[in-house]
């Protein structure tokens, strides 16, 4: 897994490109999510990876070493988005809600309004 989120990170992002225009290729947020970058801490009964907290921050690590504004979307996303709180306090309902737009449709961050 690490491989695979290294090799989008080389390939579909240049990070002076995202620095310069604001904005993170629609393609390489469609290879993370295709991978799963997304909900590394998403348990995998709710078809994420299940990973933890150690492995998240080295999948923000590696990202933020390469590209600042591409760690924060993978964390933002991950830890004050919606997933995080609905995950720790919310019902199964929630919870299997909440994490279908990440995980099961692949779907993109609602903010790329590329549903």
């Amino acid at each position: 897994r690490e491989r695979k989120l290294k090799e989008v990170i080389e390939s579909k992002i240049n990070p002076n490109v995202v620095d310069r225009g604001g904005e993170i290729p629609k393609e390489a947020l469609k290879e993370l999510a295709k991978i799963k970058a997304f909900a590394i801490k998403i348990p995998q009964k709710y078809d994420g990876l299940g990973l933890s907290q150690s492995n998240y921050l080295r999948a923000c690590q590696m990202m933020g070493s390469h590209c600042g504004s591409s760690a924060a979307l993978l964390s933002a996303h991950q830890s004050i988005g919606v997933p995080q709180p609905v995950l720790l306090f919310g019902s199964e309902e929630q919870k299997r809600k909440s994490t279908d737009c990440v995980t099961a449709r692949l779907r993109l961050p609602r903010h790329t309004g590329d549903r």
